[in-house]
């Protein structure tokens, strides 16, 4: 059996801000065209290609404006899936163009769709140059690629890889454990970039990625210090702060606990945040009751009559011990000290 390997593009249209970082937007699949070429392997990259990370739609695709393909992708509770049927005379089209445009419509709409188009999306040469242009928004789908083998693969590269290797030098004398795992690596994609997290074994953690402009940051070793075990409790500290700060704020509470918000929601929440937290910070909060030496209970609220003078005496408590002990050491929570220092003047602290 003879056959010839050529390179397919597979170029769509797009129909969303997000959608070429969620998904590829221009793909190229290595076809090996033999005398009796099964459709299977072209079909299976079809579906990776159109069927993940994209809404449901139905697909036409063409080649040098002639229809060679229809896909219907559906999505369901275990996964997707898709329904593709080729032209009769499909190899001989892919071989004179070598390159896949699709267009979709919504489901129900697919009787719109037409049978010709007037030419390519691209022509084989310019998705040949944009696909090493722009690699961010391309794929390779060959044999051994990430789609191919139902996998995902992330990679740290250029810039970002620059700053990790002086990050690693830097934490270089962490804790690496017997079998070396000292640092870990979190991919989250997104519609607004890619965000990259490496957390080293003392605490410390290095922002990479094209989300928030990561990518443009300079490496600074000063953001970046190797982290003592009281640097992480001071961590664990000023975040349980923050999170308690941040919901005073009605709209804010609202948000994270669909409910409005009341005094015994607030209290709640600060003792669920006080037992993961240090004695600091269960000290600066002021408790519903304290018992004297007799044995009396006293209320420290009962000088309130309503929820909103409760939540105002629950923070003023809060922020005043909370302030001395940021003040017991060099706090460079920049995020924590201006939450904190809005609070302080809403109370003329």
């Amino acid at each position: 059996m003879s056959y010839v390997d050529r390179t397919v593009y597979l170029t769509r249209d797009s129909f969303s801000m997000g959608d070429d970082v969620m998904a590829p937007n221009l793909a190229k699949y290595t076809w090996r065209d033999t005398d009796y070429s099964p459709v299977t392997g072209i079909n299976m990259i079809i579906e990776d290609y159109l069927g993940l990370n994209l809404p449901d739609f139905f697909w036409r695709g063409f080649c040098n404006g002639q229809k060679i393909v229809d896909v219907e992708i559906v999505r369901e509770e275990n996964g997707f899936s898709k329904k593709a049927k080729f032209v009769e005379n499909w190899q001989e089209l892919l071989r004179d163009s070598r390159i896949i445009h699709f267009v979709h419509k919504g489901h129900g709409h697919e009787n719109e769709m037409p049978e010709t188009i007037d030419s390519n999306y691209y022509s084989y040469e310019e998705a040949e140059a944009m696909f090493t242009e722009y690699p961010r928004n391309a794929r390779d789908l060959s044999d051994g690629s990430e789609y191919s083998k139902r996998g995902l693969h992330f990679a740290i590269t250029g810039r970002d890889y620059i700053k990790l290797r002086k990050f690693k030098i830097q934490h270089r004398k962490c804790y690496s454990g017997m079998t070396g795992d000292q640092f870990t690596y979190s991919f989250t994609p997104s519609g607004l970039g890619e965000a990259v997290t490496v957390s080293c074994s003392c605490g410390q953690k290095l922002l990479l990625g094209n989300f928030c402009d990561y990518e443009a940051e300079d490496y600074d070793p000063l953001k970046h210090p190797v982290m003592s075990e009281q640097d992480r409790q001071n961590e664990a500290f000023e975040k349980a702060i923050y999170s308690l700060l941040i919901v005073r704020k009605p709209r804010l509470f609202r948000i994270g606990f669909l409910t409005d918000q009341t005094f015994e929601g607030i209290y709640a929440y600060a003792c669920g945040l006080a037992q993961n937290a240090d004695r600091r910070f269960s000290a600066s909060v002021l408790s519903k009751t304290t018992y004297k030496k007799n044995g009396r209970q006293m209320d420290n609220y009962e000088t309130c009559h309503t929820d909103r003078e409760k939540i105002d005496l629950f923070y003023e408590y809060f922020i005043k011990n909370i302030e001395k002990e940021l003040s017991s050491y060099e706090c460079k929570n920049e995020q924590l000290l201006k939450l904190l220092k809005e609070e302080t003047q809403s109370f003329d602290i």
